[in-house]
């Protein structure tokens, strides 16, 4: 199976998700003392981005599923059970190429945050599986092929604004409190 996630590496993208689910498998492999009991099959992981110049996590992103690579692919134990390779500089040649390539496609960003989704239109229509977050395009795709065709994920974007919200509001009145507290002089939050 080839399972691929190409795209401008942004915190928002979630590849550090994706990053630790490969990390995850790799482990279940290792930890098994049959080593087929932690993997369901061959898997070739597909990672290509590239970020911009002065994003500084996403270098480190991308350094981290480097140094992923070397662990996996120079691991004898998990060599027939996985394979992971980072394609740099994603650009739409390497696209091209990913999309016809994938059985399985990676677009889990954070909901709310994808500005217009269109790479997932088109492993969809080139017969791959889409692994998505409730969102934008993987929304609009989930309508035209039905729930059944698609793997969706996560909450949309209004109930995480709901949840930051709801959060938030916690901060604040805790904040409110220890100013309260404070002035009183004592420690009652």
């Amino acid at each position: 199976m080839i399972d691929v996630m190409a795209k401008r590496v942004s915190t928002t993208k979630r590849q550090i998700l994706y990053f630790f689910y490969i990390l995850l498998r790799y482990l279940k492999i290792k930890e098994s003392s049959h080593r087929s009991e932690g993997a369901t099959g061959k898997v070739l992981f597909l990672v290509s981005g590239r970020a911009p110049h002065s994003h500084f996590e996403g270098k480190k992103v991308i350094e981290a599923f480097y140094k992923l690579a070397h662990l996996i692919n120079s691991d004898p134990s998990v060599h027939n059970y996985m394979k992971l390779v980072f394609i740099p500089n994603f650009n739409v040649s390497t696209c091209e190429l990913l999309v016809t390539a994938a059985d399985v496609s990676q677009h889990i960003s954070t909901p709310g945050t994808e500005p217009s989704g269109t790479s997932n239109m088109k492993y969809i229509m080139n017969g791959g599986l889409l692994v998505g977050s409730r969102d934008g395009a993987n929304l609009e795709i989930e309508r035209e092929i039905g729930a059944a065709n698609i793997f969706m994920f996560g909450s949309d974007k209004n109930r995480l604004y709901a949840y930051q919200q709801f959060v938030s509001d916690i901060i604040v009145v805790n904040d409110v409190c220890v100013v309260e507290s404070e002035a009183r002089g004592d420690q009652s939050c």
